[in-house]
């Protein structure tokens, strides 16, 4: 009872923080002030060339926009990925993945970016990758080449995606000083 009762309050601040999110982002960025915006998310595949190019001209848009802009109550894509990196090594437990919170933190955690997206691009929407299509070519998947998110350069480079749009994209030294 009691962990049914916590995954409700967790849901319920979720949406708060998504609208704070939402509003906050948009004001920040001054690209879009659409109060509601549709979003269908498609198999990354299913994407035509001009849904892809979109996707990834708001991505590095949303890489490139940083507080050096002035945009103090904006999230960045590193505040993103040290937000995931915090959750993901806590002390005590990975928040993000070892407990029943994993749906409902990735479900907000991808919302909260796609947010980030369409404040700069409304037309955007976070695709998914249906993984269960490649269970026979696993990391040899089409999504894993310069036509979709990139390959992987190996060892030499730290394991750097090598040829796609967000190519040598790196994690920053310490994530966690972000949070």
């Amino acid at each position: 009872v009691y962990k049914i009762m916590i995954l409700q309050i967790l849901l319920f601040l979720s949406i708060i923080l998504l609208t704070n999110a939402q509003s906050k982002s948009r004001e920040a960025l001054n690209y879009t002030t659409v109060d509601t915006v549709s979003t269908v998310r498609k198999e990354v595949r299913n994407l035509t060339s001009t849904e892809l190019t979109a996707y990834f001209n708001a991505l590095i848009t949303y890489k490139n926009v940083g507080r050096q802009d002035g945009l103090t109550y904006f999230q960045t894509y590193d505040d993103l990925v040290a937000q995931h990196a915090a959750a993901s090594s806590n002390d005590t437990q990975d928040q993000a993945h070892e407990y029943a919170a994993f749906l409902i933190w990735h479900a907000v955690y991808v919302r909260e970016f796609e947010i980030a997206l369409q404040s700069i691009d409304p037309s955007v929407a976070v695709p998914y990758w249906d993984w269960t299509l490649d269970t026979d070519t696993g990391a040899d998947s089409v999504i894993f080449t310069s036509e979709y998110f990139g390959s992987s350069g190996g060892e030499d480079v730290n394991y750097a995606i090598i040829d796609s749009p967000i190519a040598y994209w790196l994690v920053p030294d310490n994530p966690l000083d972000y949070v």
